[in-house]
C-alpha cells in the first residue's frame, strides 16, 4: 500500500503531519462548547391568544377552533393540540421531523393574519413562538438576607436582577417571591354610586393626570428656554389631590371616594428556602452560549454581590445545570483514561515489551485528539453524546494498530529487515484493517437519516466514533510501520529474567500456548464436526430469542442528578394560607431526610392552590442511596395528607426528553361531551393507579373552579357605545384590581392599583353597584350584564380538532414496556361511548416511533457492512459468513441486560448497531488471512487451521483491549454514566461472546460457503462445456 511506503520512507513528513493534527486538535478544544446534550430541535409552534372575560367554553368556540382551522392545512404539520382557559387560548403546533421551522413560522404567521378577521374584536395579544431549549433555566437559585422581605425583593429587583442580566451570555433572569411595594387606591362603591361617577372615570382621571408634557421651547432674551409640564407624581399624597369630573358640574378629590394607602401587592405567591423567606431567581442563557461558562460567570457575580451588598445576602443554589455538566463529562474523561489504561495493560501483557505497548498506545490519545478537530468544524460540542462516543470507542482504537504491529512483528521474527518487515506486515492486513474500520464507521451512517429525538441525541455520538475509527486506522497505517521500521532492529524477549514482571510474562506465554493448543484441537474437531456446530449455533441463537422478551424496555435509562421536583396540587380556590401550610408539612419531612442538602420551595406560581419544591442531595459519592430510592421513600411518606394531589419526581439529566414525548406515562381519550369525559377520566384514574409500578396518576380534568359568571349583553353595550372590552376593565378592576399608572420615587417605579375597597370585594353586591361612565351617562353594570354564581371548568383541551381528557403519571421500580401492556389491558375493559377513542402516547408512543427509526437504521447498517465486505474479498459469498457472527452474539446481548438489570433502550439499541460493526472485526481479519494463505498454495483446511491460531493472539488482544475499554462505563462509574452504561453492556455482551463463538462456528461457515461456491463454478463450468459450440 502507497500509504504505507510513504510513511516508512518519508518519517519527517509523516511525523509533521501528525504533529499538526495534533495541534490543530488541541486548540479546536479549547475553542468547543461544553453542554450536557447536544443541541435539540423541537419542530414545535405555540399560538396564544387573550379573549378578556371569556369562559373557557367561550374561548374554545370563538378563539381556538377558528384557529386550529386557519392553521391546520399548513404543510408538514403532524398534530396539533390546544387548551382553552379562561380568558386564554393556547394552540401547539408539532411540525414533522426535518421541517425548515422558520418558514413554518412565517407560513404560521401569514395564516394567522387572515384568521384575525375571523376572531372576536376583543380578542388580543395573539403571538407566535417556536419552541427554544434555551427557554428553559440553567440555573435557579435562592436569594435570603436578614433584610426584610420588601427590602430583599427591592435589591433583588433593582440591583442583583439587573446585575446578573449583564453576565456575558445571559438571556433573561426571572424573579419570584419577597413584597413588591404597591400603592392602592381602593375606592368606595357606594360613594361612587352616590356621585354618579363610573369607575372608568377614576381610572381615566389616574392615568390622565400623570403625564410630563413638552412644550418646545421660547426664545427669551438671548437664549431658549425648554417648555415642560410637569404633571407626574412623585409623592404619594399627591393622589389624593387628583379631581374627578361630577355630571353635574364642579368635582370631587380622590381621596373622598377611595382609601389611598402605601402599601404592598398582594401577595399571591411567595419563596422558601430551608424554610426560611427568599426570593427565588432563575436564569435563562442566550442560544449558543456556553452553558458552564455562563453559569461559571453568574456564580462569580454571585458570589462578589454577596461581599458587596449589605444584610448578610446568601445564595443557594437549588438548581444548577453546569454541575451536572461538569461532573458528568469529567466521570465520562475519567473513564475514557481508566478504559484506555486497562486496555494498555492488556496489550503489555500478550505483547510482553514495554516499548511497542507504547507505540500502540499512541493511537488512543492521537484518535481523540484528532477527533476534537473533526468535531469543531462540524460545529459539535463536547456532551454526553459526544463524549460517550469516545469512551466507547476508546478500548477499539488500538485494534487496528495491534493487528498492524502483530503483522509486523512476525515478518520480523521470520527474519525479514526491520524497514521491509514494516512495509510487507502493514500492507498484507491493510485491507483487513481498513474493511474493519469502515465496518465500524458505516453502522453510524444510518444514523444521519434517522429522525425524531434519537436522531437528534445521537447524531453526535455516531460521528464521534465515526471520526475516532478513522484517525485511529489513519495512525495505524502510518506512525505504527514508521515507529516499527526504527525500533524493531533487535527482538528481546521480555519473559527472560528472574524479576517479578518477567515471570509473569513466562507465565502468561505459557498459558496462551496451553490455549492455543487447545484451540488447534478444537478447530479441528469442528470442521470434522461441521453440522453439529451449525446447530449448537442455531440453537444458541433460538435461546436468545426466547430470553429476548425477558428483557424490559424503556425509551431512556434515568439518570442520578441528585435534584428532585414536588408539585402539589390544592382543591381549587384554595387560600394560599392553607397551600403554605401543607407545603411547610412537606418541607419539615424533607428536612428530616439525612441526603438533604437544599430545599426550596415556591408557594403560588400564579395560583394560590399550587406549590413545588426543588430539592437537593448531596453529591452522589457523599451518599448511600440512590435518588429514585430517596424519593420512593418520600412518596409513601408524602402521599398520605389530606386534600393534597402530590407528584415527586426525580430530575433526570435526559428531562429534555420529556419536552419530545411528554409524559412517561400517558392515555388520552377523545370524545365531545366534558361530562362524559370526566367520568371516563376518573374510572381510568382508578385502573391506571392499579397496575403495578404507577406512581402519581391523575387527570388534567380537574373540578370545577367556583366563579361568578359575568354574562353580557351585547345588544345593549353596543347601543351605550361601549365595547366588551371597556366593560371587562371595570370587572377587572372589581376583581383584582388593575395597575392604571405608576409613582416614581427616587428614580424606583412604584405601581399605583386600582381596585375596590377589601370590605366590599368579600361579597357580589359592591360589584353590582358600579357604574359604567360613558359620553356623560352613568351607567349601572347591571343593566350590561347578568351574575350568576356557579362551577366552570378550569380547562378545555383538543387534539386532531376533537375534545380530549389527558390522564398521565410516572412509574418506578418496574420497566415501562411491561407497565403499558398492563395499562392496556386494564383500560380495555373500561366500556365506551359511540364516538369516543382511546390513545396512547407519552413516553411509549415515542419509545415505539424511535425503536422503529433505529431498526430501519439497523437494517440500513447491516446492508453497508455487507457492501463494504463484499468490496474487500471481491466476493458475494465470503461476507455473509462473516455476518453469522452476529446472530450468535445476541445471546450475549441479552444475557448482559438481565445479568445487570437494565432495561432494553435507545441507548442500548445503538449499542447493537454499534455492536454489529465490531464483531466482523475479528471475522474479517481470520478470513483475509485464510484467503491469503490459500493464494500461496495452502489446501483449505490447511489454510483455516494455520490462519486460526496465527489469528489468535491479535483477535484475543483487540477483543480483550475494546472489553477492558468498555467495562469502566459498563459498569456505570460516575455521575452521567446512566445513560451510556446500556449501551456498553449491550457492547461487552456481544463481543464477548461473539469472540468466542466466530474463532468456532466462522471458519466452520466459510468451509461450507466455499463448498458452495465450489459447486456453483463446477455447475457453471459443466453447462459451459456441454454447450454446442457456436
Amino acid at each position: 500500500m502507497k500509504l504505507v511506503d510513504f510513511s516508512v520512507d518519508r518519517p519527517v513528513t509523516i511525523i509533521m503531519v501528525i504533529l499538526g493534527i495534533l495541534v490543530l486538535g488541541l486548540f479546536s478544544l479549547h475553542f468547543l462548547s461544553v453542554d450536557l446534550l447536544p443541541e435539540i430541535t423541537n419542530p414545535t409552534i405555540s399560538i396564544s391568544a387573550s379573549y378578556s372575560g371569556a369562559g373557557p367554553m367561550e374561548v374554545e368556540n370563538d378563539v381556538t377552533k377558528v384557529i386550529e382551522s386557519g392553521v391546520g392545512t399548513i404543510s408538514n404539520v403532524e398534530k396539533i393540540t390546544s387548551t382553552s382557559r379562561t380568558g386564554i387560548s393556547s394552540v401547539q403546533m408539532q411540525f414533522a421531523w426535518g421541517t425548515n421551522m422558520d418558514t413554518a413560522m412565517a407560513d404560521v404567521r401569514a395564516r394567522l393574519e387572515m384568521v384575525k378577521r375571523r376572531l372576536p374584536d376583543s380578542v388580543d395579544n395573539v403571538s407566535v413562538q417556536k419552541f427554544d431549549t434555551n427557554m428553559m433555566p440553567i440555573m435557579n437559585a435562592a436569594v435570603a438576607s436578614d433584610l426584610d422581605q420588601a427590602t430583599l425583593r427591592k435589591m433583588v429587583d433593582d440591583t442583583i436582577g439587573p446585575a446578573l442580566e449583564r453576565v456575558e451570555g445571559v438571556a433573561a433572569v426571572s424573579v419570584m417571591g419577597g413584597l413588591n411595594r404597591e400603592v392602592q387606591v381602593q375606592v368606595n362603591p357606594w360613594k361612587l354610586q352616590q356621585y354618579g361617577i363610573g369607575i372608568n372615570q377614576v381610572s381615566q382621571a389616574l392615568s390622565g393626570e400623570n403625564v410630563d408634557v413638552a412644550g418646545g421651547s421660547i426664545p427669551k432674551g438671548q437664549k431658549n428656554y425648554n417648555v415642560r409640564g410637569l404633571g407626574k407624581y412623585e409623592r404619594v399624597e399627591q393622589i389624593g389631590d387628583i379631581p374627578v369630573q361630577l355630571s353635574q358640574g364642579g368635582f370631587i378629590h380622590i381621596r373622598d371616594l377611595a382609601e389611598i394607602k402605601d402599601t404592598f401587592a398582594t401577595q399571591n405567591s411567595y419563596t422558601l428556602l430551608n424554610g426560611r423567606p427568599a426570593v427565588s431567581i432563575s436564569v435563562q442563557k442566550q442560544s449558543g452560549a456556553n452553558t458552564t461558562a455562563v453559569a461559571d460567570k453568574v456564580k462569580k457575580e454571585m458570589a462578589r454581590l454577596q461581599q458587596e451588598l449589605p444584610g448578610n445576602i446568601q445564595f443557594a443554589l437549588a438548581f444548577d445545570q453546569s454541575d451536572t455538566i461538569k461532573k458528568s463529562i469529567n466521570d465520562v474523561g475519567r473513564t475514557i483514561m481508566l478504559g484506555g489504561g486497562l486496555a494498555v495493560i492488556i496489550l503489555l501483557v500478550f505483547l510482553r515489551n514495554l516499548r511497542t505497548t507504547l507505540v500502540i498506545a499512541l493511537a488512543i490519545p492521537f484518535a481523540i485528539i484528532a477527533t476534537f478537530t473533526l468535531m469543531y468544524f462540524n460545529k459539535m460540542s463536547l456532551n454526553m453524546m459526544s463524549m460517550g462516543g469516545l469512551s466507547l470507542g476508546v478500548g477499539h482504537m488500538v485494534d487496528y494498530s495491534i493487528v498492524v504491529l502483530e503483522s509486523i512483528y512476525r515478518h520480523r521474527k521470520s527474519g525479514e529487515a526491520p524497514r521491509e518487515a514494516a512495509k510487507n506486515g502493514a500492507n498484507e492486513v491493510a485491507t483487513a484493517v481498513i474493511a474493519s474500520a469502515l465496518t465500524v464507521a458505516v453502522v453510524f451512517l444510518p444514523m444521519i437519516f434517522v429522525s425524531g429525538m434519537a436522531g437528534q441525541l445521537f447524531k453526535q455520538f455516531s460521528l464521534t466514533i465515526a471520526f475516532s475509527q478513522l484517525a485511529a486506522l489513519f495512525v495505524s497505517l502510518t506512525l505504527i510501520p514508521l515507529i516499527c521500521s526504527r525500533i524493531f532492529g533487535r527482538l528481546t524477549d521480555a519473559g527472560q529474567g528472574d524479576k517479578w514482571y518477567q515471570r509473569l510474562f513466562r507465565k502468561s506465554e505459557i498459558w496462551y500456548n496451553s490455549l492455543d493448543e487447545k484451540y488447534r484441537g478444537l478447530l479441528e474437531w469442528s470442521l470434522k464436526k461441521r453440522f453439529k456446530v451449525i446447530i449448537g449455533a442455531g440453537a444458541i441463537t433460538l435461546v436468545a430469542v426466547f430470553l429476548a422478551p425477558l428483557v424490559g424496555t424503556e425509551l431512556m435509562p434515568s439518570q442520578d442528578t441528585g435534584q428532585f421536583s414536588i408539585d402539589v396540587q390544592m382543591p381549587n380556590g384554595t387560600v394560599l394560607a392553607d397551600t403554605g401550610a401543607v407545603m411547610n408539612k412537606i418541607g419539615n419531612i424533607l428536612a428530616a431526610v439525612p441526603e438533604m442538602d437544599t430545599i426550596l420551595t415556591n408557594v403560588g406560581r400564579g395560583q394560590t392552590e399550587i406549590g413545588q419544591i426543588s430539592a437537593r442531595l448531596i453529591p452522589k459519592k457523599e451518599r448511600k442511596r440512590s435518588t429514585d430510592q430517596i424519593v420512593e421513600e418520600l412518596r409513601g411518606k408524602i402521599s398520605g395528607i389530606p386534600g393534597a394531589t402530590v407528584r415527586i419526581s426525580a430530575s433526570s439529566g435526559m428531562s429534555i426528553t420529556r419536552s419530545f414525548s411528554g409524559r412517561p406515562i400517558e392515555v388520552t381519550i377523545k370524545g365531545d361531551n366534558l361530562d362524559e369525559l370526566q367520568r371516563l377520566a376518573k374510572q381510568s384514574v382508578d385502573a391506571i393507579s392499579s397496575v403495578e409500578g404507577t406512581r402519581s396518576v391523575r387527570s388534567n380534568m380537574e373540578a370545577g373552579r367556583p366563579e361568578l359568571r359575568i354574562e353580557f349583553d351585547r345588544e345593549r353595550i353596543a347601543q351605550n357605545g361601549l365595547t366588551v372590552s371597556a366593560v371587562s376593565q371595570v370587572l377587572k378592576i372589581a376583581g383584582d384590581g388593575s395597575v392604571v399608572t405608576n409613582i416614581n420615587e427616587g428614580g424606583t417605579a412604584v405601581d399605583v392599583r386600582l381596585m375596590l375597597s377589601p370590605a366590599v370585594r368579600e361579597s357580589t353586591a359592591g360589584l353590582e353597584s358600579l357604574f359604567v361612565s360613558q359620553g356623560g351617562v352613568q351607567l349601572p353594570l347591571t343593566q350590561l350584564a347578568n351574575f350568576v354564581s356557579g362551577e366552570g371548568p378550569n380547562v378545555i383541551n383538543r387534539a386532531s380538532m376533537s375534545r380530549v381528557v389527558y390522564i398521565y403519571g410516572d412509574y418506578a421500580e418496574r420497566d415501562l414496556g411491561s407497565i403499558q401492556k398492563d395499562i392496556q389491558a386494564k383500560m380495555s375493559q373500561i366500556p365506551l361511548p359511540s364516538g369516543y377513542v382511546i390513545e396512547y402516547g407519552g413516553s411509549q408512543k415515542d419509545m415505539a416511533e424511535t425503536f422503529s427509526n433505529l431498526g430501519m437504521a439497523l437494517m440500513l447498517a447491516l446492508l453497508l457492512v455487507y457492501m463494504v465486505m463484499a468490496g474487500q474479498f471481491e466476493s458475494l459469498l465470503y461476507p455473509f459468513c462473516i455476518m453469522f457472527s452476529i446472530p450468535v452474539s445476541a445471546i450475549g446481548v441479552v444475557l448482559g441486560l438481565l445479568l445487570t438489570g437494565r432495561h432494553f433502550s435507545m441507548p442500548a439499541y445503538i449499542g447493537i448497531i454499534m455492536m454489529c460493526g465490531i464483531v466482523v472485526n475479528n471475522a474479517i481479519v481470520l478470513v483475509d488471512y485464510i484467503n491469503t494463505l490459500k493464494k500461496r498454495g495452502l489446501e483449505r483446511n490447511e489454510a483455516i487451521i494455520k490462519a486460526g491460531p496465527v489469528r489468535l493472539r491479535p483477535i484475543l488482544m483487540t477483543a480483550l483491549a475494546t472489553l477492558c475499554g468498555l467495562i469502566p462505563l459498563a459498569i456505570g462509574i460516575g455521575e452521567g454514566s446512566e445513560s451510556q452504561a446500556p449501551m456498553a453492556t449491550v457492547v461487552v455482551g456481544g463481543l464477548l461472546v461473539s469472540t468466542f463463538l466466530t474463532l468456532i462456528i466462522v471458519p466452520v461457515i466459510y468451509t461450507l460457503f466455499d463448498d458452495l461456491g465450489v459447486k456453483i463454478i463446477n455447475k457453471w463450468r459443466k453447462r459451459s462445456a456441454d454447450a454446442p459450440p457456436v
